[in-house]
């Protein structure tokens, strides 16, 4: 009876968000709040309904304790298993870089050789001399034929020079622009 509004706060407290559970620290804080919040809601609930859940009031405690012992392993071995998907190529979302300045070339070799990122490059939209000699292959003439060769799921832009006109996107595909700083700006 209490399932859904423990789906529903997880979703509140951002328990579902990438930037959460690939921090640590950021997913106990959070974990230890919702567990908190669920044992609450399941005493408001028991109130409500005029249906004793808990026998003794001690429970409610060990209760609140042991559910956030629980989150925290099985979302650690959710992570577990989601980190070693990513290793051999599974669930990896699919990028095309766009740019030209040593910052493509930066971010491919980055991308390549750290699969846990969660990217995998689906095509680069460079000079070619910003790309790396493995990825030659990768190159495409223009965003629009990448679109056409490529499902992809994010687009990495990183020279505003070559900033391509706003074509229309998909909903799904997510633009991002990343800028090198200069010494200057440091």
């Amino acid at each position: 009876m209490t399932l859904p509004l423990w789906i529903v706060m997880f979703y509140f407290f951002g328990l579902y968000d990438r930037e959460i559970y690939t921090h640590p620290l950021r997913n106990f804080g959070r974990i230890l709040l919702a567990s908190i919040t669920g044992i609450m809601i399941m005493i408001s609930v028991a109130f409500f309904t005029n249906t004793p859940l808990f026998p003794a009031k001690l429970v409610a405690v060990y209760a609140t304790g042991i559910g956030f012992i629980l989150l925290m392993i099985f979302r650690s071995a959710a992570n577990i298993v989601r980190l070693k998907l990513l290793k051999r190529g599974l669930g990896a979302r699919r990028v095309i870089l766009i740019g030209n300045c040593d910052l493509t070339h930066v971010l491919t070799d980055f991308i390549e050789t750290n699969p846990l990122t969660g990217f995998k490059i689906s095509g680069i939209v460079a000079q070619t001399q910003f790309i790396p000699i493995e990825l030659k292959k990768l190159r495409r003439s223009s965003l629009e034929s990448a679109l056409t060769m490529d499902k992809i799921d994010v687009i990495i832009q990183t020279d505003s020079k070559t900033l391509a006109n706003i074509i229309k996107l998909p909903r799904n595909i997510i633009w991002i622009f990343i800028k090198r700083r200069n010494s200057t700006e440091l």
